[in-house]
């Protein structure tokens, strides 16, 4: 929901996300060149972070340096996201538009301390943002328009991005009726939700009620994508007859199929009915299946990713609008790892982008990023398998004091680095042409010249501190680095090209 920030609210969080990507002195030019702005503009906002956030993180400034961003422990990103969000007019007004309680310009400018033309440009700003989940603003009087099922995901999306957890402070108002039926949604269906699961359920349900005890309703004969269960109907008609006002049999097919689709998920059976959907869920099947042989990595619980990822597509299909899944600035997370993933992604983008061109295809494109962040955090032990597999750096250990020392050492630097390296002792006088790094307690000058002079070397203390492993981790990230930037092409196998045009597929 940041599409909703006003250009000083944008900047501000920007200020922040660009200080907190490494943890290294900044000159104020090169922070204003980043953020597109003037110096003194950078200025002032730090000035602003220090009358409001004073608690939570500070600057440390030097002539020669610059400035240096210091976070405290209270500080978490989330919180200054929110606060951030909730301070802006855009989003402010936007939250007024929800209640339907206020009809004119004046109305709107009165709440919320400010002027008329402020509220007009407000409405200008937010027009895209809502475009995008199929929204508009009527004028008079002024109302969120659109399908009600658009209206409650987006406020659904941004209620939980501005407030969390105490979100539902904020809407008390059938929390109780909404708790209720999530917890024997779980309990009937043998379900492990988390309390903040829980939670966000819970207000998602509590924006339905609040709209539905307005006369408004999801659409008029709404079918299903699929069909539910009878006893998730059931138990939802149940729960929805304790509510003080009529539940339309729509709005609870709504509902159940909401908590089905979500949660318990769909399995081969349920739609074989459905050619359309059938076809979707076994290209699903045939996308896995070339990963996991193009990647070598076991996927033990396939068909989890397998329903996840349909369900994925059934709620992309099912809504309008951007991430379900991820607040919008973090769905870089997957790239953000150091390079651990690139491997997986990239293979996973060219499976995708040689897949023969499909509706679940032009659906997953649409927006990757969800996709592969389901796919990354559901495959399960994925980050141990690509450690595994990854190429380790030969290294060579090397001590003064002999071979039990050198496999002391090698202990501590598996410890260190696990997956990282694969080591070879000196004293066992059997290692490779292929050494990439020495580490040694003894002269480096000696061992440079007896070896390759171009191998690094990095000197370590006999009893090895955290300053030594701060050099081997740098040289070992080094040469990572060299070696992605320097590996060769992968080649698309001929089985995969000729998916694009598989016979029978459209």
């Amino acid at each position: 929901m940041r599409d909703l920030l006003d250009s000083s609210s944008s900047r501000r969080l920007m200020f922040i996300e660009c200080m907190l990507k490494e943890n290294q002195w900044w000159k104020t030019e090169k922070i204003a060149a980043q953020l597109n702005c003037s110096e003194s503009t950078v200025k002032s906002d730090m000035n602003y972070f220090r009358l409001y956030f004073s608690s939570t993180f500070k600057f440390e400034t030097s002539k020669q340096k610059g400035v240096r961003l210091n976070i405290l422990h209270e500080f978490q990103m989330d919180n200054f996201y929110q606060q951030i969000l909730r301070e802006c007019l855009n989003v402010q007004f936007v939250n007024l538009l929800f209640y339907d309680s206020l009809q004119t310009l004046e109305e709107y400018a009165e709440e919320l301390y400010t002027s008329v033309s402020s509220v007009k440009r407000c409405i200008e700003l937010v027009k895209p943002v809502l475009k995008k989940y199929g929204l508009t603003i009527q004028q008079k009087p002024i109302r969120i328009q659109g399908q009600e099922k658009q209206i409650i995901f987006f406020y659904g999306v941004l209620f939980w991005e501005e407030y969390g957890t105490s979100c539902l402070k904020r809407h008390s108002r059938y929390s109780k009726e909404a708790y209720t039926l999530v917890k024997a949604f779980k309990t009937e269906n043998k379900l492990a939700f988390s309390a903040t699961l829980m939670n966000k359920m819970t207000l998602w349900l509590v924006l339905i009620f609040e709209r539905l005890s307005k006369a408004n309703h999801i659409e008029s004969n709404y079918t299903p994508l699929l069909p539910v269960s009878k006893e998730t109907e059931q138990l939802v008609s149940r729960e929805l007859e304790k509510l003080p006002f009529k539940i339309h049999e729509e709005d609870s097919q709504f509902i159940s199929y909401f908590l089905e689709s979500r949660y318990i998920f769909f399995t081969r059976d349920t739609i074989e009915q459905n050619q359309r959907f059938l076809q979707v869920y076994d290209d699903i099947e045939v996308f896995l299946t070339i990963l996991t042989e193009r990647m070598s990595i076991f996927l033990g619980n396939k068909e989890m990713v397998h329903k996840r990822l349909f369900s994925h597509y059934l709620y992309k299909i099912e809504f309008q609008g951007l991430s379900y899944s991820l607040v919008e600035r973090n769905k870089i997370t997957v790239y953000n790892q150091g390079g651990l993933y690139d491997d997986f992604l990239e293979t996973a983008v060219d499976v995708l982008e040689n897949f023969y061109r499909g509706e679940w295809l032009e659906n997953v494109l649409d927006d990757p990023m969800d996709f592969l962040y389901i796919l990354i955090s559901t495959w399960e032990n994925l980050t141990t398998e690509i450690l595994k597999h990854r190429n380790k750096i030969n290294v060579l250990i090397v001590s003064q004091f002999g071979l039990y020392h050198e496999k002391f050492l090698e202990e501590l630097m598996q410890l260190y680095y696990p997956y990282k390296l694969k080591s070879f002792l000196l004293a066992n006088e059997d290692y490779p042409d292929s050494i990439q790094l020495i580490v040694t307690d003894h002269e480096v000058t000696e061992y440079k010249f007896r070896l390759d002079n171009s191998i690094p070397v990095v000197g370590i203390n006999y009893s090895a501190n955290e300053h030594s492993w701060d050099q081997i981790k740098m040289m070992i990230d080094q040469i990572y680095s060299h070696q992605k930037d320097f590996r060769p092409e992968k080649e698309i196998p001929t089985e995969n090209r000729e998916m694009k045009n598989e016979p029978g597929r459209s």
